[in-house]
């Protein structure tokens, strides 16, 4: 009888560390699952916004019509004028207290986004107001920790481009694709 009640205990022991190992593996395959799934609702959410753009430092005014609005801005970045068949969607941005709210320009066309997105230096140089992407929330924080990480990790460049997060150590180096805070971690 004694002999049994040792191979019960032992029995109970080991299969008490098998459901330790066994909770581990469905935590980190749940873990893992998650990732994933955060990751494909980032893409899909970006795929969504890819036609997007977000313009900073256009002045709120009474009544303002936001296709005039960007359409000043067009001839100070050297663009074409836009009709309201090249936007899909104009509006503005939920306000900050005591900021400027952005305006969200939703192009019916990619190459037209493009275009725009391509003169945002020349925009930039010329005037004070500023052209962006319009980034998910995963990304905008993901691009946050990437350029604190870089300024304190002897990289020079981080930018946001197309979806992506980018970072360089040097002019010239190839550019680094960041899709989770971990990846930096492997730099």
């Amino acid at each position: 009888m004694f002999l049994s009640s040792r191979l019960l205990l032992r029995r109970a022991e080991e299969t008490s560390g098998r459901d330790d190992v066994i909770g581990k593996l469905e935590a980190d395959c749940t873990s893992s699952d998650i990732q994933q799934l955060k990751a494909t609702v980032n893409d899909l959410e970006f795929r969504s916004r890819r036609l997007n753009i977000e313009v900073h430092g256009i002045r709120v005014t009474p009544d303002e019509n936001l296709l005039c609005k960007l359409n000043d801005v067009a001839k100070i970045a050297n663009l074409p004028e836009l009709t309201g068949n090249d936007i899909a969607a104009i509006h503005r941005l939920p306000a900050k207290p005591n900021k400027t709210p952005g305006i969200i320009v939703r192009f019916a066309q990619q190459s037209i986004r493009d275009k725009w997105l391509g003169r945002r230096k020349a925009l930039r140089d010329a005037s004070n107001v500023s052209i962006t992407e319009n980034m998910t929330q995963q990304n905008r924080e993901l691009l946050r920790n990437a350029k604190d990480w870089a300024q304190n990790n002897g990289y020079r460049f981080s930018w946001h481009c197309n979806g992506k997060i980018l970072v360089r150590k040097r002019e010239g180096d190839s550019a680094v694709v960041i899709r989770r805070l971990g990846d930096l971690d492997k730099l």
